[in-house]
């Protein structure tokens, strides 16, 4: 008793010293995360109710999870043959600061218009929820704050129309529209015609940011430059005009940032993996939206993966194989096939509503598809990972249009008609850059074999394998070369030897 005496009064008069150390450590330690975790909920909880019901809290964190900030460029990176070397003649600034330091802490701005231009999976939606959270948080000090909005084009555009009457005071607004190219029944013809119809729309507020894809203006004389909103309070007379800012493929720096972001700092063979998929195939992940399923396509069966179109291909497949991997292996198939049948339907009936629904598909609608497919939608993982998301409203779409525009493009391809020497396909691609591009890969790659099911599941009535080789034979005698004729339709052309090109024999 007097040993345990003894210890017990050390404790108390010299180890509490230590005691006392170590516990206003580890306090402080406490106290600092639990700050960090209710500072997060704050911002996460405000940003939910900013954004509803456009926009889902998963949606925003897959957005901030993992991002490396986005780079801006005066030249289109489009111009070079490479992305890698769009760099070469073109300055780049940080994209955030450029609005958060510089364009909104103007008082009186006189470029009131920003158009953010980018190709597909470049990380235009990205950028625009990271900016909108970084400039609206609680959390971040200034004293030229102004209330921000952000809407997605590809809704409703009389839902969104109506939602931006409905904004208080907004000459003293920032307000983002993402999308541009995802506004319904939008083609060649009408596009200044809308893109004006937006500007009048929006005119009254403090600061426009929109953002489209490059390729959707025929060409670069064709993108937005002078508005028909005349210049008011400012030096001189004339109208106002769009600052155009092209976002910037990501470096080597950046994949690397990415890479280390995304795998433990052990996973290094999935690091190497990672890498070598990487650099075979080209610019190919310069894209973010592709980098963001570097764990799916690192985890494909494919040995080499040389276009677009086998990437994403592969990002497919393994999605399926992981919702499939939930069943017992005799149910894996079966829901593997009605996985994918059903997201053939949602892709159809998309296009077919894409003038009253835009990207998205009606909960309704959802629920008749996936009874049909005998597909139950709570069990799909609206995840990080997944290729299906889903709004506040339970409206699905693609997690991105470039998903959409694959599966578009793959319907299209399978069931398509000759028609002497000519391809006709059910989709019109007019306005479908990306699904062109999914098209001339096939095309030029020889591609006979796919993962995917065909459309209609009818069984293939010739050898595929002799006549992959009687393509391939055929196709070593000049380069083929595929070219539209119509927004559904294309035609083979073939380069002979004195460089001609020449359709005889061109079917395939």
């Amino acid at each position: 008793m007097e040993i345990l005496s003894t210890l017990w009064n050390w404790f108390l008069n010299q180890g509490n010293i230590l005691f006392q150390g170590l516990t206003i450590t580890t306090i402080i330690a406490t106290a600092y995360k639990l700050s960090i975790t209710v500072k997060n909920f704050i911002k996460e909880k405000k940003e939910g109710q900013d954004l509803f019901p456009f926009y889902n809290q998963q949606t925003i964190s897959d957005a901030k999870k993992n991002y490396i900030r986005t780079k801006c460029q005066n030249i289109d990176p489009a111009n070079d043959l490479n992305y890698k070397n769009s760099h070469a003649f073109s300055t780049k600034e940080d994209l955030l600061n450029f609005f958060l330091k510089k364009v909104f802490k103007i008082k009186d701005n006189e470029t009131r218009f920003y158009l953010i231009l980018g190709d597909s999976g470049m990380g235009k939606s990205t950028f625009m929820l990271n900016l909108f959270s970084r400039h609206s948080s609680i959390f971040r000090i200034s004293f030229h704050r102004r209330p921000i909005k952000l809407l997605p084009l590809g809704e409703n555009y009389n839902v969104i129309k109506d939602y931006i009457l409905k904004i208080e005071n907004p000459s003293k607004t920032i307000l983002l529209l993402d999308g541009f190219d995802e506004v319904p029944l939008v083609d060649n013809e009408t596009i200044k015609e809308k893109f004006d119809e937006i500007i009048n729309l929006v005119k009254d507020f403090h600061l426009i940011i929109i953002t489209c894809r490059t390729q959707f203006f025929t060409s670069e004389k064709d993108e937005p430059f002078e508005l028909k909103i005349k210049k008011f309070n400012t030096d001189g007379n004339g109208y106002h005009i769009v600052k155009k800012l092209y976002i910037s493929p990501f470096d080597k720096r950046n994949i690397r940032q990415y890479i280390n972001k995304t795998f433990h700092f052990y996973e290094i063979s999935k690091k190497r993996k990672a890498f070598k998929i990487i650099n075979e195939t080209n610019d190919l992940m310069v894209r973010p939206m592709l980098l963001s399923y570097i764990k799916d396509i690192i985890e494909t069966d494919k040995k080499n993966l040389t276009t677009i179109f086998d990437v994403y291909e592969a990002l497919i497949i393994n999605w399926l194989k992981r919702e499939s991997n939930k069943y017992e292996q005799e149910k894996r198939i079966d829901f593997r096939m009605n996985l994918i049948f059903f997201s053939y339907e949602v892709a159809n009936y998309i296009y077919n509503n894409y003038e009253s629904n835009g990207i998205y598909i009606p909960l309704e609608v959802a629920q008749k598809i996936s009874s049909d497919f005998k597909i139950n939608l709570n069990d799909i993982e609206i995840k990080s990972r997944s290729l299906l998301n889903r709004n506040s409203l339970g409206n699905y779409k693609f997690s991105h249009k470039s998903i959409y525009e694959f599966f578009l493009a793959y319907l299209a391809y399978r069931d398509r008609k000759l028609k002497g020497d000519i391809y006709i396909m059910e989709y019109n691609f007019e306005n479908y850059d990306q699904a062109k591009k999914f098209i001339s890969d096939i095309v030029h790659s020889n591609r006979v074999k796919f993962a995917l099911p065909r459309p209609d599941e009818r069984e293939e009535r010739y050898n595929v394998e002799l006549y992959s080789e009687i393509v391939k034979k055929r196709n070593l005698k000049g380069t083929i070369e595929l070219k539209w004729l119509k927004g559904n339709s294309f035609i083979i052309l073939k380069k002979t030897a004195d460089n001609q090109l020449d359709d005889s024999s061109s079917n395939q």
